[in-house]
């Protein structure tokens, strides 16, 4: 459905954009227009072009493409919906539903081990194992930094 509805908005951003240019397109001076010289040009009678309203009759076009580029998708999606709705009146409820008992029974189940594995995660926090050999970072740090206050004190001191 979300494909649909963008289809339509792109069609009715096209259609838009077509509808603007055209009338855009219509309110064009047919006659280019002088432009003004020191000169005035001589006055000779200009015969104005008759109207063949052709762009009334290129917007008509375009309106109707629209209308039925619209009636053309609100009758595939309404095709759509139709095939659906079979498959929403199934009478199966047995298809799609859960059995309470059988989810109890997990659940109690389950509920065991969870106890089991809280238990098993309130240890120290003191208590890791470290491998051998390798140093630890926060006594090697709390050296290093007593270290440097004692100088920087020496230095302040002298």
């Amino acid at each position: 459905m979300r494909h649909v509805s963008s289809k339509i908005s792109l069609l009715g951003t096209v259609s838009a954009l077509i509808f603007f240019a055209v009338n855009t397109f219509g309110q064009m001076p047919p006659v280019k227009v002088p432009k003004a010289s020191a000169t005035p040009p001589p006055r000779v009678p200009i015969s104005v072009p008759q109207e063949d309203n052709t762009w009334w009759y290129l917007m008509l076009l375009v309106l109707l493409a629209g209308l039925v580029g619209a009636i053309a998708i609100w009758y595939k999606t309404k095709k759509a919906k139709g095939s659906d709705k079979l498959d929403e009146f199934d009478d199966d409820w047995d298809k799609d539903s859960l059995d309470a008992d059988a989810e109890l029974e997990w659940f109690r189940k389950n509920t065991r081990t969870t106890k089991k594995s809280e238990k098993g995660s309130k240890k120290k926090k003191g208590s890791k194992k470290f491998p051998k050999g390798l140093p630890q970072t926060s006594k090697v740090l709390k050296k290093q930094n007593a270290a440097r206050l004692e100088e920087t004190k020496k230095k302040l001191q002298a």
